[in-house]
């Protein structure tokens, strides 16, 4: 078991270096007592992850791990104790987000920081091994703000604007969250000319916000909902409820639909639907998930079931193949209309043609 050492905070000239790397071909004693300090060090205080320059020692070593009820950020999984030598990352998409962070090196202070969503981790562990793993939200949040400090970072220098720092205090105070704002790219828009209808002028229209998008399986295989009393095959999703979060509705939309829990793992965009003759607009955020388990208990709705709801596991081509050829089947049921489902089954068939194209 390690010592637990003081934490040495901003303004201390060791915080401000760059660290040197370590020696993978020389992962010595020295080195394995320097990680069981830093893991002692992190389970004594009340961080998600260190450093080794918050222990006063100038190597690229840090420690993350956290239980999920320690975890403050939305869109959080539980995080092992996981040591890293040398840890490097790249971006993986432009997707952003601004989340309060905090740092044990900077007591009673947190800022807004925007930082990549989905990164390439590349580390060594203890024993010298090389391991490479994409990381989305955050997990790769918290690499990111640990690798920061072997750079002689702070979280102070990245706060977006000048109203961008609060207390401690007042983030519970105030409740103070990751802004809502999305930063994800159009896929496109669908207005009623793609559907055949002809639009008219909307007058101060009725916005709702939507999370949808693929669901995977270990198999390759993605979910598809089937609606066999309307012709219907559409991808899982649905509106955004309360105060949630985009990330927040899909991974609920994903366990009532289709009983699995999900961890997200990429972004496809957004996509943006004109209803004019609804006077109707919606913006629907679109995710990539991947199953973590499946608990096999779906929470279908008394009027999914009435139009005959049922979920499947296709390939992507195949669901591509049953949603575009579904189009000109429709048929309407008391809940909707056949106008309101050609937008839904255009706008999944938009989804898996970028998401197929992203994976050629």
């Amino acid at each position: 078991m390690g010592k637990v050492l003081k934490i040495r905070e901003v303004g201390d000239p060791i915080i401000e270096k760059e660290c040197n790397e370590v020696d993978i071909k020389n992962i010595n004693k020295n080195i394995l007592d320097i990680i069981e300090d830093l893991k002692s060090t992190l389970d004594f205080g009340t961080g998600l992850g260190i450093s080794a320059p918050q222990i006063g020692v100038n190597k690229k070593i840090i420690v993350v791990g956290a239980k999920k009820e320690n975890i403050k950020y939305n869109d959080a999984e539980e995080i092992p104790i996981t040591a890293m030598i040398n840890p490097t990352w790249k971006k993986l998409s432009e997707d952003t987000d601004i989340q309060y962070e905090g740092c044990m090196s900077v007591p009673s202070i947190r800022g807004k920081v925007e930082r990549y969503k989905n990164i390439e981790l590349t580390y060594y562990n203890e024993n010298g091994d090389k391991i490479v793993k994409q990381l989305n939200g955050f997990f790769a949040r918290l690499v990111q703000h640990e690798c920061d400090h072997l750079e002689g970072i702070v979280f102070l220098e990245k706060v977006k604007g000048p109203n961008g720092f609060t207390t401690v205090e007042n983030i519970k105070k105030y409740n103070l969250k990751e802004e809502k704002t999305t930063n994800m790219d159009l896929i496109c828009k669908i207005t009623d000319e793609d559907i055949g209808e002809k639009s008219i002028e909307m007058e101060k229209p009725q916005l709702r916000l939507g999370a949808r998008g693929i669901i995977i399986r270990e198999d390759g295989k993605i979910a598809v909902f089937n609606k066999s009393n309307k012709n219907e095959y559409k991808l899982p999703g649905g509106g955004l409820e309360g105060k949630e979060t985009p990330q927040e509705a899909f991974k609920r939309e994903a366990l009532e639909e289709t009983g699995c829990k999900i961890e997200i793992i990429d972004t496809l965009g957004t996509i943006e639907e004109y209803k004019s003759l609804n006077n109707f607009k919606q913006i629907s955020y679109v995710f990539v998930g991947k199953v973590i388990k499946d608990t096999k208990e779906l929470n279908v709705t008394e009027k999914e079931k009435e139009e005959g709801a049922k979920l499947l596991w296709e390939t992507p081509k195949k669901a591509l193949e049953l949603i575009t050829k579904c189009s000109d089947k429709l048929v309407a049921s008391k809940y909707s209309s056949i106008y309101s489902t050609k937008f839904v089954v255009l706008r999944d068939r938009k989804i898996l043609e970028k998401y197929i194209e992203m994976n050629k």
